[in-house]
């Protein structure tokens, strides 16, 4: 009687344990939870926007819409990853840790994304854009150059990069098969540029340096890759279109890259992108020895 009794408190003990509700730490987001916190930057940029630009009307002050960008952006970047954090409950070096990579692969990636650059850039141009965009950009461009470079080259590669391929990509990984980690997280990097133009160019570059990130383990290969890129776009096109022979102000009026500067570019960044790829597998090589 007392052997069948201590049976019986066994298997309900057993019984106790499977139904106990056990509640795993959450890893990563899925889509919903990207989505909101993708959205969520949107709503910190635009209430940003709307208090600076009420504050500047009241006080009789021009509205300078660079100075807007780069004010809205450090405040939505660092409360977007933030609450990024709060929403999966994930630990801020699970997410954005930036980690070591060989330091052989920055030349290729240099060079590589150094090129690719002119080649996104034909890309992107083969969809029209209407004058008003275009009248954006270029006032943007022709700002002040300090605060072009901070916003243009140094926030936007460090904080995207964060975000789309450190919170995001990271953390899909922990949802998702590798693949559609991949390339969910550069749908969504192409999409949140909220325009056609940027898309274009920002969803190869997605896939690529989500694809550094997952070969390295590191997020500065895609940081480097998106300055160059951005560097590029922003200073380095038409000093290359001179080198090579246009002249500037048919360059500032074209409407698409020559397509001799384009087959520059491809050239150096197939080159540079082959190297990347080489030293990868020597160092897989070397690793497995």
């Amino acid at each position: 009687m007392e052997q069948t009794e201590n049976q019986s408190d066994v298997v309900m003990s057993e019984l106790a344990e499977a139904v106990t509700p056990v509640s795993p730490p959450v890893l990563g987001p899925r889509l919903g939870k990207a989505l909101i916190a993708s959205g969520l930057f949107f709503v910190l940029m635009f209430g940003t926007s709307m208090v600076l630009v009420v504050y500047w009307m009241m006080n009789n002050l021009p509205v300078d819409n660079l100075l807007l960008t780069f004010i809205a952006q450090c405040v939505a970047w660092p409360g977007t990853i933030l609450i990024g954090l709060w929403l999966i409950r994930r630990r801020w070096r699970d997410s954005y840790s930036l980690g070591s990579f060989p330091m052989r692969l920055v030349p290729g990636i240099v060079l590589g994304c150094f090129g690719l650059s002119f080649v996104l850039n034909r890309l992107a141009t083969m969809v029209p854009m209407p004058e008003f965009f275009m009248k954006v950009f270029k006032g943007l461009a022709a700002g002040d150059p300090v605060l072009l470079f901070m916003t243009m080259v140094v926030m936007a590669p460090v904080f995207e990069e964060l975000f789309f391929r450190g919170w995001m990509l990271r953390g899909f990984l922990a949802n998702y098969s590798v693949k559609k980690s991949l390339w969910l997280s550069a749908l969504i990097f192409a999409l949140f540029h909220l325009n056609p133009w940027q898309g274009l160019v920002a969803f190869p570059l997605g896939l690529l340096f989500g694809w550094w990130l997952l070969r390295t383990g590191s997020l500065l290969p895609g940081m480097i890759g998106h300055f160059v890129v951005n560097l590029t776009n922003v200073y380095l096109v038409l000093p290359v279109c001179v080198w090579l022979g246009h002249e500037a102000e048919a360059i500032k009026e074209a409407t698409h890259l020559p397509w001799d500067v384009v087959g520059f570019g491809a050239v150096l960044g197939a080159a540079g992108l082959w190297l990347v790829w080489r030293d990868l597998r020597s160092v897989d090589q070397s690793a497995a020895r």
